[in-house]
């Protein structure tokens, strides 16, 4: 990782960069425009600037396709075929197919402005000392430094903390590396650190009030008592927690055991003292992101997710500024306008492969959202001698089944909480019915390819989705879906 830039040591100037092909810079203008107009959109409701947004939405998926791969071209394929299907089933499908690619302009947006961050982190001397940090402490206290941080940022910034972390954990294992770490004992950190990352991410839709799932499923299920539901979410998250941290010590003694064995164990060496001086800096940078999205919360009255995508250009502009300080007023100036063009021209295109995924999966949730029979789905899923413990099981897993082929958490919440109250009477209390319905979508942030998480964290760290999701967390998903399923019957069974 380079050496950040700061008020004494300017960063020394790179290679310039080649010349970049004419559709590559059609695509980063496109997408770049399309964040912008998609932003806006969800913040005014116009409808001039939502034609706007769905024309540049076609326009980058048009000139984007040398930037995309087979999985990205699926996805858009399957989200056209919807349509067709909607224009052929539906009542009134050009209303359906209006929201969803507003809801897909929306996501391609928020992919792209959650994303920048990772350009100016990538060059703070705080997150480089930060990294060295954790990646220095013992592993048996690294898993619950890195999980429970993760949790804190991301009920505080929300997906911004998949931004800020991941360069901390880049920072330090490039450190490690640089320190005589081989490549393999590299891979094992850079597995087990990113793992803890997204874990911790996931705890929080569980429990925390700043979250878009629980805001979400106690309006549809207004039966639950909210201290009940944040409480039980909150000991299922320990849970999680303590699940975490022993899977990942199992995995530590086994790794060391086999390097053992080959003569390959890197010598331990001693943790580093903290910080302080990069602990303040970080943490009046996301005091920054958390502040600036409260006043955008309250000033415009939009939802903390908008609020966050307006937040993150112009702290990415502030952060580069203050990482030249040292610089005379115009070479500063001039600097920074270069990282902002490289972020613009070159990081932006980048993200087209996870723009294209999340654009498409707006679509079709919504498409499906509109096709599903929800009387009939509440038939099946309502009826018969299932019992209250095979209900509370499947819900889980039928958000995670959904999150495997792109249906969003929220339509799949929406869905079965109108099907099954289309049957009068819950087949569970409601408290069973968040906590499922939680623990469901927490999994698909751990579990899938096509959620948010996975797909930011693949961006800023280039790991392939399915390797952050089920390559390295299969074993967990199943303990703690277990673990989970028999919490909530547990308690459902204390409270009937």
């Amino acid at each position: 990782m380079p050496h950040p830039s700061g008020p004494a040591s300017p960063a020394p100037s790179a290679p310039a960069d080649p010349p970049l092909a004419p559709l590559k810079r059609l695509t980063a203008i496109t997408l770049a425009l399309l964040a912008v107009f998609g932003l806006a959109t969800r913040v005014t409701g116009a409808t001039w600037i939502a034609a706007v947004a769905a024309v540049l939405l076609v326009v980058f998926l048009a000139v984007g396709q040398p930037l995309i791969s087979r999985r990205e071209r699926t996805l858009a394929t399957a989200a056209i075929l919807l349509g067709l299907l909607g224009l052929a089933l539906l009542d009134d499908p050009f209303a359906v197919m209006w929201a969803g690619v507003q809801q897909s302009c929306f996501l391609a947006s928020f992919m792209v402005l959650i994303g920048i961050m990772r350009e100016p982190a990538k060059t703070s001397l705080a997150i480089d000392n930060l990294g060295r940090y954790l990646t220095r402490q013992p592993p048996s206290r690294r898993y619950g430094a890195i999980a429970i941080g993760a949790a804190v940022l991301a009920a505080l910034a929300n997906v911004g903390a998949l931004a800020l972390l991941a360069p901390l954990v880049q920072a330090g294992v490039s450190a490690a590396k640089d320190a005589g770490d081989t490549p393999e004992i590299t891979a094992i950190k850079e597995r087990r650190q990113y793992s803890a990352t997204l874990r911790g991410f996931a705890l929080v839709v569980m429990f925390s009030p700043t979250t878009v799932t629980q805001a979400l499923l106690n309006d549809l299920f207004p039966g639950a008592d909210p201290s009940m539901v944040l409480l039980s979410g909150f000991l299922l998250a320990l849970t999680w927690l303590v699940i975490g941290w022993s899977e990942d010590q199992l995995e530590g003694r086994v790794i060391r055991r086999g390097l053992l064995r080959t003569g390959t164990l890197p010598q331990r060496r001693p943790p580093l003292p903290m910080p302080l001086t990069a602990l303040r800096d970080l943490s009046l940078i996301v005091a920054a992101l958390i502040a600036s999205a409260v006043l955008i919360t309250n000033t415009f009255h939009t939802e903390v997710v908008p609020a966050l995508m307006m937040t993150t250009p112009f702290l990415t502009v502030i952060w580069l500024t203050t990482q030249n300080a040292g610089l005379p007023p115009r070479a500063r100036a001039a600097t920074v306008g270069l990282r902002i063009e490289g972020i613009v021209m070159r990081a932006l295109p980048s993200s087209a492969p996870e723009a294209v995924t999340l654009a498409s999966a707006g679509f079709i949730g919504t498409m499906l959202g509109a096709l599903i029979p929800t009387d009939a789905l509440a038939f099946t899923l309502g009826t018969g001698a299932a019992g209250h413990i095979l209900i509370i099981a499947a819900m889980p897993v039928v958000v995670l089944l959904a999150a495997q082929i792109a249906l969003t958490p929220i339509v799949v919440a929406v869905c079965l909480a109108a099907s099954y109250q289309a049957l009068g009477e819950l087949p569970v209390s409601p408290l069973a019915m968040v906590l499922s319905l939680s623990v469901g979508w927490a999994l698909s942030l751990t579990a899938s390819q096509y959620t948010a998480a996975p797909l930011i964290l693949s961006r800023l760290t280039r790991i392939h989705t399915f390797t952050l999701s089920w390559g390295w967390n299969w074993i967990y998903n199943l303990s703690v879906y277990v673990a989970s399923v028999t919490f909530i019957s547990a308690l459902e069974l204390a409270l009937m």
